[in-house]
């Protein structure tokens, strides 16, 4: 830690960043994209635009549909495949797909 108390880039970059990376053997990314990853995989796994938004910050979900406009392009297709499946027999009981094999 620095000796104000502080965070800067120019400690955090070279002295924990850079040395994570290395021992994690990965290769260069910024540390902000951590932050589009995490958006982006709640956002995918179906979490509430509003909720994503509040937990990173933004300001409204107008933010976030700029920043993650790509997943949202999407959503449509999603949406109609996320129907079909809960529709196939068995999906949320597996005995009713035995029966619908039985039939």
């Amino acid at each position: 830690m620095t000796r104000t108390g502080y965070l800067y880039a120019s400690y955090f970059y070279p002295k924990i960043w850079m040395v994570a990376l290395d021992k994690g053997g990965v290769s260069y990314c910024k540390a902000h994209s951590l932050r589009h990853y995490y958006g982006s995989r709640l956002l995918y796994a179906g979490v509430p635009e509003n909720d994503v938004a509040d937990w990173m910050g933004h300001c409204s979900t107008d933010v976030l549909r700029e920043h993650y406009h790509y997943i949202f392009e999407g959503a449509e297709q999603r949406g109609r495949a996320a129907i079909a499946t809960m529709l196939t027999p068995g999906a949320d009981d597996p005995t009713e797909a035995e029966a619908s094999d039985v039939a």
